[in-house]
């Protein structure tokens, strides 16, 4: 019975809920995804949440977000999110015919340096 009272809580928590808003007419968007995931081998719970905005002009989306710890290890750990903040900078353009390319890379507050950063190009179809 625990087992399927667990499965049920996990299939209810298991949820990433996003919002995006424009900022007036500038083109600049920001948004929250807030992600619940249940992890049935630990049998933890974590909530994490991703605030970010976007600016999209001439094709081009740029893009800055960053992860937010909410809850883990049975406790509230938002007051430790900003100890060690990254910060994801990226920029996606569209080919058109189903391909784009991109490139990212992720700011490490603290250090003050730029990590993992990284070109894609895609096709989808």
């Amino acid at each position: 019975m625990k087992f399927l009272t667990t499965a049920a809580a996990a299939t209810l928590l298991m949820t990433s809920v996003a919002s995006a808003n424009e900022i007036g007419s500038t083109g600049i968007t920001w948004n929250v995804e807030t992600e619940a995931e249940w992890n049935f081998d630990d049998e933890a719970l974590s909530v994490e949440l991703t605030p970010g905005l976007e600016y999209a002009t001439s094709g081009i989306v740029f893009s800055l977000e960053t992860d937010l710890d909410v809850y883990g290890n049975e406790e509230v750990v938002l007051d430790e999110a900003f100890d060690a903040l990254m910060v994801d900078l990226g920029a996606d353009y569209a080919l058109g015919a189903g391909m784009s390319i991109g490139a990212e890379t992720t700011w490490d507050v603290e250090e003050g340096e730029m990590n993992c950063t990284s070109v894609t190009w895609s096709l989808s179809f």
